[in-house]
């Protein structure tokens, strides 16, 4: 789609044309654009054209470029435009396909229904006068009735009325309903290179064959219109087929049936819009007009097939792709096969069922046996001959991915490690070797038939046993995930940071790797995959598509090559032995049929379209006097780059630069010194091929003031002369010298000023949004309060506000003594379970404003205590949750936090919020990351535009990234995952919160409060604040102690951990309910209650007070179930 970010704003498109250098002007309702082979260039008063609405354009065979406008004619000659009004009158054509020239460089007209003829008098000259005389016209009405018109050799087709007519050697031949043309309003006419004539009506279309006598209509599939009064609709393909523009897309005809593409194959925008006009490029690709959107680019590359939901192809989720038998399997639940050439659709392979939304893989064994390896450890077999699976094991681990070794065995890759199945003996073995805690994502064979895998704690070789292989110069220490082995022994393997690095594949242990450089994987944010195909190409699958290496030099093919691709990336690959490839993405699935042709590079011509000096014109007229202080400037453009490709020029101007420069621009700019004859030469660099164009060449004048010309020279002494040269040339060098001087260091001062100014602003900007979030908990909870509400514990939730706010303020004080760039995360041991209640509690408020429901999980593996940035971290989560609940109205609002991956001392912690509001359109999410950038589905919403700038700026000092999805149900899911060092509880801060105390009266009257923990420290504060209101308290390690305590004390209440060494809290539990069921018990945990196997299912705790807990919090529990408030 080429529209605003090129140029084009979303015209109304109205005709297209190209012209016979090769470039495309695209006509619109407000004027005349250019494309310059990387942006459209708008025509102006700079060019001399008056804009109005563009009904048609042509070239005759002088290079004379017509444009009709509702404001009248308009010709280019030499590079400018003027108004061709003859006899003084604008010529204004009718809309339609209206307008065309002939061999003989005649213009036809229809106008006001009439057909007009332009015949050129002299080079200046023109005369206009009607095709058909007033006698024809009385005598033939229909010729009063010209609709559209168009030349197939020296015959000339219009409409004529309700039907259809044929100029030649000036006899008028009628086409009606014995000639198969039924009464239609006719607006278009294609003249087909095999001289076949086509016709478009307002529901027909017409078709004459090469020397026939009548047309044949041809019958559309149902359900196909297109748009009334356009112009253009009807083109032929780099194949021959006709193609139509619809109202939903296109159609066209494939031999003797029609194919529809639409919205479903990916080919139009949404919204859909009508198809305005056509125009087939020389290259063979597709122009297609789109009102309100711009212009379809469609390459419609023969080396390219593509399978999406119109074909099969519903909702693609991550999917493994391998070949069985002569199908490509596709499996991201249970089972879809598009097959081979031939058969276009694509059908279930009755395979066991699986979880919705989980990949698996397939690979063939040397036995023809087919095996199934489900992502979550289940391995299937299918024997040849067989249609149904049966189970052969399951492994302990999540399956990322299988690599078939050159003796048959899988070597496993999963979250736990590496497995090696044997298909003979179905034997699975887990080899040891790796370092604990090792989860590997992928494995690769050298020649030595060495395996290698790539893995979160480093890179690995099997030589018998694994050996950890040390990477120089510098180890990686976040892991490596994606590895494979080129045929020349390099090994390519991919880090977290999207960093590639190459190195040669050796027996030592010690392995050198350099990293390859960011110009060959351009702008590349994330490693999806690295393959080679049959040729020993690698292929690296990237957000911004594929990068092919073919062992000399790196190309990009992308989504403007044909291919399937969004920005969500690559997401599998097949590689098959007649050297095409297969790729996945959530867009579909293509077929890469002949990757080497496919990457030929195009021919690209760079040239010279337009050039001023000063206000002046220099391109028509190449020659102007030079004028000190006036600005030379060129606009360069490419030819052959129909499809947007990323281009970069490479210019010099000889005398003017010594070497070669290069820009992303398209102007370039000069301030002369001198006058003389110069010659500008500039290249077009094909940035995703690596190639660059031929020189092309554009020379100019700049004559010298009368003055410095020769016969003047004769006027004064040679030696004046030269002095004034020399003093000239000197003068001007220093100027330009100093003026370069001065350049530099204004912009350099200006940098350092900006980067100042913005991390100034960065942290204001900040603390400013995130300012708001505790003062709206806090009025929330005071309104609720008051109106009697008691479902939460509002007071707890406002007090944690307040600290909230505090916190920030901190941050404004530092920020007003300018110390805030040294705002860093600073950890601490706490609970987790405990934090993640407080934001679940502040997240439920936010939820409950716009009438929303929140949902909370938490998965029971997450540790009890860790270290964090707490105070950070509650900004992260309250941004996304208030933005979650912010966008959605009456929905859902969902908060997931579960366990990644768990090693010794670390623990990798999923956050998940997800909400099913407005959503986020993809092509946004990138740009949302930086301050104030909106959606435009927010625009009368409130909010700055900080909130995601803010997120993702403290993840990237967590080492971690947000990771934004827009649902297909509608909303959008924001996932990040943090890793985090355990703590055990000596390392918290506290498991009391200093809060309010109680009443000062309340008195425990000495009862006897057992309480159990095995933290000395924990059960020290407790029993320190029991004895301090009157309770007699009595500390014990475990259950056994306790036990034995309130043999001899009978006591009041107990108040017990849950994980102790020896008896825990729920033995200790199940003891009292046996012989004191009437004694109160109360947990007091880091953890929700987690009730082990084989406990009674009412087992069950009096209360429950999750660490750290309130002062006043426990006190009231406390009382509340000795019935001991005071009076």
């Amino acid at each position: 789609m080429l529209g605003r970010d090129v140029g084009l704003d979303k015209q109304e498109v109205r005709t297209l044309y190209q012209d016979h250098a090769g470039f495309v002007w695209v006509g619109t309702s407000t004027g005349l654009y250019v494309f310059d082979g990387s942006s459209f260039l708008q025509m102006g008063n700079a060019q001399g054209f008056q804009s109005a609405e563009v009904i048609g354009m042509a070239e005759d065979s002088s290079g004379d470029f017509w444009v009709a406008t509702l404001a009248g004619m308009q010709v280019r000659q030499q590079g400018r435009f003027t108004a061709f009004n003859p006899g003084g009158m604008p010529l204004v054509a009718d809309r339609g396909q209206t307008f065309v020239v002939q061999s003989d460089d005649r213009l036809l007209v229809v106008s006001e229904h009439q057909l007009l003829v332009v015949t050129r008098e002299s080079r200046e000259g023109w005369r206009v006068r009607p095709m058909f005389s007033r006698k024809q016209r009385q005598e033939d009405p229909t010729l009063n009735r010209v609709s559209t018109v168009t030349v197939q050799g020296d015959a000339i087709w219009f409409g004529c009325g309700d039907g259809l007519c044929r100029l030649n050697q000036g006899l008028v031949s009628h086409f009606g309903a014995g000639e198969g043309v039924r009464p239609s309003h006719w607006q278009g006419l294609l003249s087909a290179r095999d001289g076949s004539l086509w016709a478009l009506g307002q529901t027909t279309v017409l078709r004459r064959a090469s020397g026939a006598n009548a047309f044949i209509q041809q019958d559309i599939p149902a359900g196909q219109s297109w748009l009334d009064g356009a112009s253009g609709l009807l083109a032929e393909d780099a194949r021959g087929s006709l193609v139509i523009g619809t109202k939903t897309g296109l159609l066209r005809l494939d031999g003797n049936g029609w194919r529809v593409f639409g919205n479903a194959f990916g080919l139009m925008p949404v919204p859909i819009q009508p198809v305005s006009t056509l125009l087939t490029d020389r290259d063979g690709s597709l122009w297609i007009g789109n009102d309100g959107w711009g212009v379809v680019h469609w390459s419609a590359s023969r080396f390219v097939e593509n399978w999406s939901s119109w074909q099969g192809w519903d909702g693609p989720e991550p999917a493994a792709l391998s070949r069985v038998d002569a199908l490509i399997l596709w499996t991201p639940d249970d089972g879809e096969l598009p097959s081979g050439p031939g058969d276009q659709r694509s059908r279930r392979w009755p395979l066991t069922s699986l979880p919705p939304g989980q990949a698996h893989m397939e690979r063939t064994a040397k036995d023809g046996s087919v095996w199934t390896f489900h992502f979550d450890g289940r391995i299937t077999r299918r024997r040849p001959g067989e249609t149904r699976t049966s189970p052969v094991v399951s492994l302990k681990s999540y399956i990322r991915g299988v690599k078939t070794s050159r003796s048959g065995d899988f070597w496993i890759y999963t979250q736990g490690g590496i497995d090696v199945l044997n298909p003979e003996t179905a034997a699975v073995t887990h080899d040891e070797g790796l370092l604990p805690g090792t989860s590997c994502f992928g494995v690769a064979e050298d020649h030595a038939g060495y395996m290698w895998a790539a893995c979160n704690t480093g890179i690995y070789r099997h030589d018998g046993v694994w050996n950890h292989v040390v990477v120089q110069p510098v180890n990686n220490a976040d892991g490596y995930e994606s590895i494979t082995i080129t045929p020349d022994g390099r090994l390519w393997v991919g880090t977290s940071h999207a960093e590639l690095l190459v190195g040669e594949a050796t027996a030592s242990d010690d392995l050198v790797m350099q990293p390859v450089g960011r110009d060959a994987l351009r702008d590349v944010s994330r490693l999806d995959f690295l393959e080679t195909d049959a040729r020993g190409w690698l292929w690296v699958g990237s957000p911004m598509g594929l990068d092919i290496f073919d062992g000399t030099r790196w190309s990009r093919l992308a989504s403007r090559d044909g291919l399937l691709l969004d920005e969500s990336g690559v997401m599998a690959f097949h590689a098959e032995t007649d050297g095409s490839v297969w790729i996945n993405s959530k867009a579909g699935l293509s077929h890469l049929i002949d990757p080497a042709r496919l990457l030929a590079p195009p021919a690209w011509h760079a040239k010279v379209i337009a050039a001023d000096y000063g206000e002046g014109d220099l391109f028509s007229t190449p020659s102007a006097r030079f004028e000190e202080g006036k600005t030379l400037s060129l606009r360069v453009a490419v030819l052959g780059n129909s499809a947007g490709n990323p281009v970069r020029y490479r210019y010099r101007l000889e005398g003017v630069d010594k070497d070669w420069r290069e820009t992303n621009d398209s102007t370039v700019s000069y301030l002369l010194p001198s006058s003389g004859t110069f010659r500008f030469e500039v290249q077009a660099i094909d940035l995703n091929r690596g190639r660059i164009s031929a020189p092309e060449a554009w020379a100019f004048v700049l004559t010298a003031p009368w003055w410095q010309s020769p016969w003047a020279a004769l006027l004064v002494l040679p030696i004046v002369f030269a002095g004034i040269v020399l003093m000239w040339r000197w003068r001007s060098s220093a100027l330009i010298a100093r003026t370069r001087q001065l350049e530099q260091i204004v912009e350099r001062r200006t940098a350092q000023l900006r980067a100042a100014l913005h991390a100034r602003n960065d942290l204001l900007a900040r603390i400013s949004h995130d300012l708001r979030s505790p003062l709206s908990n806090i009025i929330e909870c005071v309104n609720r309060w008051r109106a009697g509400d008691a479902k939460r514990d509002y007071p707890r939730i406002i007090e944690q506000s307040v600290w909230q706010q505090i916190a920030l303020i901190d941050d404004l004080l530092e920020f007003a003594q300018d110390e805030h760039a040294g705002a860093e995360l600073e950890e601490t041991g706490g609970y987790l379970h405990a934090f993640l209640t407080e934001v679940a509690a502040q997240a439920w408020l936010m939820a409950e404003r716009g009438s929303n429901r929140f949902v909370y999980r938490f998965d029971e593996r997450l540790p009890i205590l860790i270290k964090a940035d707490f105070r950070r971290l509650r900004q992260v989560l309250t941004n996304l949750l208030g933005n979650a609940a912010k966008f959605t109205h009456e929905g859902l609002v969902e908060f997931d936090v579960s366990v990644d991956a768990h090693e010794e001392e670390r623990v990798r912690v999923r956050f998940t919020v997800r909400d099913n509001g407005i959503g986020l359109a993809s092509e946004e999410i990138d740009s949302l990351m930086k301050p104030f950038v909106r959606g435009a589905n927010v625009e009368h919403r409130e909010g700055s535009g900080l909130g995601l700038s803010i997120v993702a700026q403290w993840l990237d000092r967590m080492r971690s990234r947000l990771d934004v999805r827009q649902l297909a149900t509608g909303g959008s899911e924001f996932i990040f995952v943090v890793a985090f060092d355990l703590a055990d509880e000596s390392e918290a801060t506290s498991n009391l919160l200093d809060d309010d105390p109680m009443d000062e009266s309340l008195d425990g009257r000495g009862r006897v409060i057992v309480v159990v923990d095995d933290q000395q420290q924990n059960r020290d504060m407790i029993c320190d604040l029991l004895d301090s209101y009157g309770f007699a308290s009595f500390p014990a390690g475990d259950g056994n102690e306790a036990l034995a305590i309130i043999e001899e004390h009978p006591p009041a209440m107990v108040i017990t951990d849950q994980y102790m060494d020896g008896m825990n809290g729920w033995m200790l539990l199940d003891a009292l309910r046996r012989t004191q069921p009437d004694l109160p018990v109360v947990l007091c945990s880091a953890a929700p209650p987690r009730r082990p196997a084989g406990c009674e299912p009412d087992l069950d705790f009096d209360a429950v007070l999750i660490k750290p807990i309130s002062v006043r919090l426990l006190l009231q529990v406390v009382v509340s179930r000795l019935d001991a408030l005071p009076s």
